[in-house]
């Protein structure tokens, strides 16, 4: 039987019950492959890393989008909709949000909220 092992980081210094799990499936007979998605950036490890016999094959994570700029709530108050006679206007906010609050740009809801009464 083959069994792999997705890791964050592999080998890691407090990772001791993992490396207990391989070394217990290896001595069993199962053949393991250990993907780790970061190389280890610590000089030190368990003592038991160098009894593992697994391929470790170390995977560069995709390049992800730079985060959402953040803009003032009150910006995002462009989407308005008249209501009534003009006397009050409606502003597309995220629930939960207060003004003065910065919200990521993509995480506009579409749920109108009076901006008076």
């Amino acid at each position: 039987m083959k069994i792999a092992y997705l890791l964050k980081t592999f080998p890691k210094l407090s990772e001791t019950f993992i490396l207990n799990e391989i070394l217990e499936l290896e001595r069993q007979g199962l053949e393991l492959h250990i993907f780790s998605l970061r190389q280890p950036s610590e000089t030190k490890v368990q003592p038991g890393v160098a009894e593992v016999r697994a391929r470790i094959t170390h995977i560069r994570p995709p390049q992800l989008p730079p985060p959402p700029e953040r803009v003032p709530l009150e910006k995002l108050a462009h989407k308005v909709q008249k209501s009534g006679q003009g006397r009050c206007a409606k502003a597309v906010f995220p629930p939960g949000a207060r003004a003065g609050q910065g919200v990521a740009a993509g995480r506009v809801h579409a749920s109108p909220r009076p901006l008076c009464e």
